[in-house]
């Protein structure tokens, strides 16, 4: 990987190159820069864009497309645009934080079709994956987000503006990981109805 990123001269100094941990912590920081780079993001690293990287991005990007665009994802998000199952209706912030994972709510979400889909098309770099309809509530998910809706957030609303969303490195609470969150717009006949949002775990991709 070419990763050109100015060190400071102090930390040039006092390097070792022979101690595999501090080699390992420089790879680690630089592939995070890279990240924080390709998403757009002010970093305190000076790194230029590392192609591979970019094309992992870009070809997350494309995997959540093709996810949107599923007959799956395409059939939950256009039922529930018609209207809340009486199961989720009436569900609120505050409901959804109290949630256990037993809950009849919970377990419908991440076991629907469309749920089903993307447990099974997921790899280990996506520690979440979930779907909003056109009003931003949870139509499906793999586990349990921390919000129930997403109207307001820049990864649902650009998304339902016909952008694809890419945010900052994150703690995530519902992954228990560092992720980059990219979110596009689920399309019916080219028309935004809904979002589908991955969280890339920056931690394994600092292993690549």
């Amino acid at each position: 990987m070419n990763i050109i990123s100015p060190l400071p001269s102090t930390l040039l100094a006092n390097m070792s190159f022979e101690t595999p941990a501090l080699l390992a912590r420089l790879w680690s920081r630089l592939v995070l820069a890279a990240v924080f780079v390709l998403c757009g993001l002010v970093s305190s690293f000076a790194a230029e864009p590392n192609l591979r990287l970019e094309a992992k991005l870009k070809d997350w990007t494309q995997l959540a497309q093709t996810w949107a665009s599923s007959p799956e994802v395409l059939t939950a998000v256009r039922a529930q645009n018609k209207g809340l199952s009486p199961l989720l209706q009436g569900l609120s912030r505050e409901k959804w934080a109290a949630l256990e994972g037993s809950s009849d709510v919970l377990r419908t979400l991440r076991a629907n079709d469309a749920a089903k889909f993307m447990r099974r098309e997921k790899s280990i770099f996506i520690s979440e994956a979930f779907v909003n309809d056109a009003a931003g509530n949870k139509v499906a998910m793999l586990e349990k987000t921390t919000n129930w809706n997403h109207h307001g957030a820049a990864k649902h609303d650009e998304p339902m503006a016909g952008k694809i969303y890419c945010g900052a490195i994150v703690y995530d609470e519902s992954s228990a990981a560092k992720v980059v969150q990219i979110a596009v717009p689920v399309l019916d006949d080219g028309v935004p109805i809904g979002s589908l949002v991955l969280g890339i775990n920056v931690y394994e991709l600092a292993k690549q």
